[in-house]
């Protein structure tokens, strides 16, 4: 059943610090504008929580309950989270607040500024927790300048459950030169020029026929097939070149391409946002797929990255790819965690996680295999 509420809610819990739950619907310019600004001033940058994202991504997936949590001080927002109001998350049941992640979304901390940040952070977690019983955080940071005090914020004002922690692969830039990268990739780049002739990396990042050219790549592949690539999927398409255009208008997106002339053998986008870069997508040819041409690209976009100003590049992929894992030497911590009020209910709520932790081990314990034995 999809709640719709629709009531702006406003509690004052400092001067002149307050929180607000806003209908995304009910957004106007100037509260667009005060979102765009917090994303770009963020102390920790998150492209998939600023509105050249989350908007596009609301329309796709046809979600029309999405409220953005804002802690403002006076005219000034100083945090936004987009937001879901649920009556279970994760299977667990119990009425609550839960920021908004979706499958195109990998990462789910809030965008905060630098000023004030322990106020800021307490005013969110109250907002949070106001609307419901609990509050649930997906994908955060465990690591960078967020990390400590919001986690401080959860646990001084609820009752907080961590309800798991990974990494997955991550750069940071190094100062020495030169990128050497693994024999088997520099032989079968060769091999590739052999099949196709010279290759030649672009950057297409403000073209908009590169745009429509990567749904096709991606269409034509493995995920076209299986119908989970975005151009399959009706309005998610349109999503993309959305978003991209979005932040290529504030030269915020890059567009990489490996041509053999006009011919695009793989390409790959990322979003940029403060001093990090998040790969978003990235298709290949399946044709040449034995010569690897989306990890040509990988390294192509490594070395990119290390002669560029970024400090960071978060992969953006599942802990478990072991590819990227092989290349991207570097990880970066996540969490997810659940806060409950410490009233008698949120006690119950608090119990209901912990027991779901709990059981979320035990499952997999009973999923791995015995010794000597191959998982699927």
């Amino acid at each position: 059943m999809r709640l719709r509420l629709r009531r702006r809610l406003t509690v004052r819990v400092g001067d002149p610090m307050n929180f607000d739950v806003l209908p995304i619907s009910d957004l106007g310019s100037g509260d667009l504008n005060l979102w765009a600004q917090l994303g770009e001033t963020a102390i920790a940058p998150n492209p998939f929580a600023e509105p050249g994202f989350v908007l596009p991504a609301a329309r796709a997936w046809g979600v029309d309950d999405l409220e953005l949590l804002v802690v403002s001080d006076g005219a000034d927002w100083r945090a936004a989270l987009p937001v879901r109001r649920v009556r279970s998350w994760r299977g667990v049941p119990g009425r609550g607040l839960a920021a908004w992640r979706h499958s195109y979304c990998y990462l789910g901390t809030p965008l905060v500024h630098g000023t004030a940040v322990e106020a800021t952070l307490a005013t969110l977690v109250e907002g949070g927790l106001g609307v419901g019983g609990s509050f649930a955080l997906d994908w955060i940071d465990a690591d960078g300048p967020l990390a400590e005090p919001l986690m401080a914020a959860l646990t001084s004002h609820s009752r907080a459950v961590v309800l798991e922690e990974f990494e997955r692969a991550a750069l940071y830039r190094r100062e020495e030169n030169g990128t050497r990268h693994p024999r088997e990739y520099r032989r079968k780049y060769k091999q590739l020029e052999r099949a196709v002739g010279p290759l030649t990396l672009r950057d297409e990042s403000d073209d908009p026929k590169a745009f429509e050219r990567f749904l096709e790549l991606e269409r034509s592949g493995w995920k076209g097939k299986k119908g989970t690539a975005m151009a399959s999927r009706p309005g998610h398409g349109a999503f993309f070149t959305e978003m991209a255009e979005a932040f290529a208008s504030s030269g915020r997106f890059r567009m990489l391409s490996l041509v053999s002339g006009d011919r695009p053998l793989a390409m790959r986008n990322e979003l940029l946002a403060g001093d990090t870069t998040f790969t978003f997508k990235i298709a290949f040819d399946e044709e040449f797929s034995r010569y690897s041409p989306g990890i040509q690209l990988e390294l192509a976009a490594i070395d990119l990255f290390q002669g560029g100003t970024h400090e960071r590049s978060d992969s953006c992929t599942p802990p478990e790819n072991a590819s990227l894992n092989r290349l991207w030497p570097e990880r970066r911590a996540l969490r997810s965690v659940v806060a409950s009020t410490r009233s008698a209910p949120g006690a119950v709520s608090n119990a209901k996680w912990r027991g779901a932790v709990r059981a979320r081990a035990l499952r997999r314990k009973l999923r791995r295999p015995e010794p000597g034995v191959r998982g699927h």
